[in-house]
């Protein structure tokens, strides 16, 4: 064979070899690109979130026992749910409720919390150790929540943040607020509560980056003089966005300019006053025994793992809704006990102030002879509206009336 020849097969021989390894690229390419996308880019099903989550962090079963109006859950991982019946948290989650959302939480101690509408909270940690006692933090952002603490063991934990604010119970019951106006406030039912001011970058992982001097050591002194204790009946309102509190980095003219803030700082507790939505928390919130929230866990997990069939899933489904529509018609028995208590009993309150205070918000009921009625409607029966007004309890008919005012306490401003 001739040299030329042999150069124009060698050429031939080359190009089929680079066509064969350009096709054999394709197959390893689409062959990896396949197992990326079943594999690497998988969003995980709630099923498998969670048992990651309880790998992570052992805490106590924290369920979802009650809900109504719209509310959702933000977990860790960033995914979302609904914050309907069963549906539980772990560290770092977040809550919030809607305009009209209401939700009840319990723990399988037996401690429940009932957040009300527009309200942040984070599930900032759930500890359970293996001897069974229990730490909790949770963070609030903005809102309200109604908590009933069972304090089980000596050990047992519970703390309520908000920026610049910290309070800590051992067992107790109590309202808890983060104002739009930067308060922090809180109300103690029964028990005690302890609130301090806050500063986050001496806690946890910050306080390692910090020279722990003498000033640092100050710092901690000046903080525990400016803790209160909260008795029965008694509230406080403390500052929950102190901006020199919320510093980042604590150089030294900081912490000098912190000690002397706290040092000025004067917030005592009062007698506690407490709404309608109060005393009628403190009358209707839910509990479960530890085994039904459980059971609701599981259901809810279930479900959610679209890994059952249609039939169980109805199943399922059907037994969620049977706990719910149980725990209704107890929750609809103690509104109807209290509100007929308000009635009965109603509170003396003398002004129109008064009212707002207790009802935070009131109405105006114009009648068809043209005149008209002010105060705060407790009930509407079949022909009867109920109101409590500034002069007692007075009952109208429906017939006689042709508007209704509502919110009218904002008209008064």
């Amino acid at each position: 064979m001739s040299r030329q020849a042999r150069q124009k097969k060698l050429k031939m021989l080359q190009k089929r070899f680079s066509m064969l390894d350009f096709k054999l690229l394709n197959k390893k390419f689409l062959v990896f690109v396949l197992l990326l996308f079943a594999f690497g880019c998988k969003k995980p099903s709630f099923k498998n979130k969670q048992s990651l989550q309880k790998k992570a962090t052992a805490g106590p079963v924290t369920v979802v026992i009650y809900s109504i109006g719209e509310s959702r859950i933000v977990h860790a991982d960033m995914t979302e749910e609904k914050a309907q019946i069963g549906a539980s948290f772990y560290t770092g989650d977040r809550i919030i409720t809607g305009t009209n959302g209401k939700v009840d939480i319990q723990a399988n101690d037996s401690s429940v919390i009932r957040i009300r509408p527009n309200t942040i909270l984070d599930f900032s940690r759930l500890k359970l150790t293996d001897k069974g006692i229990s730490d909790i933090a949770l963070t609030i952002h903005s809102g309200q929540m109604f908590l009933m603490f069972n304090h089980k063991q000596k050990e047992d934990n519970l703390s309520i943040f908000s920026q610049t604010a910290k309070a800590t119970t051992l067992g107790t019951i109590f309202i808890v607020e983060n104002t739009v106006n930067g308060e922090f406030v809180i109300k103690v039912i029964e028990g005690e509560v302890s609130i301090s001011p806050r500063i986050a970058a001496i806690e946890g992982d910050n306080s390692k980056i910090i020279t722990k001097n003498e000033q640092y050591e100050k710092l901690l002194n000046a903080l525990s003089k400016r803790t209160t204790i909260l008795k029965k009946n008694q509230e406080i309102s403390y500052p929950s966005k102190e901006i020199l509190l919320s510093a980042e980095i604590l150089s030294e003219s900081v912490i000098d300019n912190i000690i002397v803030h706290l040092s000025r700082l004067r917030i005592q507790p009062k007698t506690a006053r407490y709404t309608k939505n109060d005393e009628q928390d403190i009358n209707t919130i839910l509990t479960v025994e530890p085994d039904i929230a459980k059971r609701m866990s599981e259901v809810n997990t279930e479900l959610s793992s679209g890994q059952i069939d249609e039939k169980k899933a109805e199943k399922l489904d059907a037994e969620l809704q049977e706990i719910h529509e149980n725990l209704t018609k107890k929750l609809n028995m103690e509104k109807a006990k209290f509100t007929e208590q308000l009635i009965q009993s109603p509170k003396k309150l003398n002004s129109l102030s008064e009212l707002i205070k207790y009802y935070e918000k009131i109405e105006k009921i114009v009648l068809t002879n043209g005149k008209s009625v002010v105060g705060a409607i407790i009930n509407q029966e079949e022909n009867t509206m109920i109101i409590h007004t500034d002069k007692g309890i007075r009952r109208v008919s429906k017939k006689d009336i042709s508007e209704v005012v509502y919110d009218y306490q904002n008209k008064l401003e």
